[in-house]
């Protein structure tokens, strides 16, 4: 459960430096990341990918963005879980695999990303 919790806090921090500019702003909920296995070129595909999946024009659920770095072994998946409104805004669940590398297990985290006039933010 801590593993999880702490994998969790740092993806949301990646995310949240990566995905916008008012988004790195955000208190980073993903300190101890890299901790977990993942280093900055890892966190750097990853919120790539994120930005190619929310930056679609349509975002369905179910709709997938897969990431890979070669040079560490590490990759995952991003997939929508859910279509939905906060506080007036259009949001998406967001379920992330990630795999460090072949010698450890998936983890997952779940976000919630929503389009504010500032930009995409954690909620």
């Amino acid at each position: 459960m801590l593993r999880r919790a702490a994998f969790a806090a740092v993806t949301a921090l990646a995310l949240g430096c990566a995905l916008a500019q008012p988004a790195a702003a955000q208190i980073n909920p993903f300190r101890s990341s890299f901790a977990n296995g993942l280093g900055d070129d890892d966190f750097q595909r990853l919120s790539d990918a994120s930005n190619a999946l929310l930056n679609r024009e349509h975002l369905e659920v179910g709709a997938t963005e897969a990431w890979r770095n070669p040079a560490t072994g590490a990759g995952g998946t991003i997939t929508v879980t859910r279509n939905f409104t906060a506080r007036g805004y259009a949001c998406h669940a967001l379920l992330y695999s990630s795999v460090p590398d072949e010698k450890r297990a998936s983890r997952q985290t779940r976000l919630n990303w929503c389009k504010t006039p500032e930009g995409w933010k954690i909620l």
